[in-house]
């Protein structure tokens, strides 16, 4: 902390510290000096003490002499006041140095470290041959699948040329009616069908839809083809025959919806 000196014209005062200067009821005149300044000023000129200091009564006192007043450290003895924290930067100093040196001593210890590496030398022609025919075999599995997947993905993509729903009836009076109404599905797909539903619609005269039924199908085989009644109805001149649903886990194929991975490429992909 600062150390500040004053003087009354004759006699240099001090050293005193901030709160210390606060009970001298110094004013704005008031001659000061600190370690560092060259030359006396006045306590209005330094900023840490002006909240300290007092209304000025009057013009400040005239000295009595010309002489100018001896400085603190220009007098004799005079030793400049220590800084304080000097010596706890020195003890943090060295005790940083300490633990940098530590902890090199404990590094260089320590017993090196050497990369294992996998030799082949000690590995027989033999074994070399089987991990090479392994590595092989899995190249050629992953190709196997990623063509599989290619030609499913095809069907799925393709799936109006390979899967087809129709229907034969008979009409059961000439005032209307169907009866012995077949509906076919045929599966040209290398893959079995699981489950299709197909909707019925028989149809009017006037090309209204009279009535409506569905019908599930299952294990339609590849290349092959599934026939199931309908259910006659007393009016109409035709039927109408559509896909509503179909399942193929062997093709992974689903719709009208894809499973949770299908993508915009292959929206009826499904696991």
């Amino acid at each position: 902390m600062k150390q500040y000196y004053t003087h009354d014209g004759e006699r240099i005062l001090g050293p005193y510290e901030v709160s210390e200067l606060k009970n001298l009821q110094i004013n704005a005149n008031t001659p000061i000096w600190y370690e560092g300044l060259a030359d006396w000023t006045t306590a209005g000129n330094v900023p840490a003490l002006i909240p300290y200091l007092t209304l000025s009564s009057g013009p400040p006192p005239i000295k009595k002499h010309s002489e100018e007043p001896i400085l603190p450290n220009q007098q004799p003895g005079y030793e400049t006041p220590a800084k304080r924290g000097f010596g706890i930067f020195w003890i943090v100093l060295i005790s940083l140095f300490a633990l940098a040196t530590a902890a090199v001593i404990w590094y260089l210890k320590q017993p090196p470290t050497e990369p294992v590496v996998e030799s082949t030398e000690s590995k027989t022609q033999d074994e070399l041959d089987k991990e090479f025919i392994a590595s092989q075999e899995r190249e050629e599995r992953r190709l196997r699948e990623q063509a599989i997947f290619m030609k499913k993905q095809k069907h799925r993509k393709s799936w109006k040329r390979y899967l087809k729903v129709d229907a034969t009836f008979a009409p059961a009076t000439f005032l209307g009616g169907l009866e012995n109404i077949k509906v076919r599905v045929k599966n040209s797909s290398e893959y079995l069908i699981d489950r299709v539903q197909v909707k019925v619609n028989y149809i009017k005269k006037n090309g209204e839809v009279w009535d409506s039924e569905h019908l599930i199908l299952t294990d339609i085989a590849a290349k092959a083809t599934k026939e199931i009644d309908a259910p006659e109805s007393l009016r109409g001149k035709t039927v109408e025959v559509i896909f509503t649903s179909i399942k193929s886990e062997e093709m992974n194929f689903c719709y009208p919806n894809g499973g949770k991975d299908a993508s915009a490429d292959d929206p009826h992909y499904c696991k």
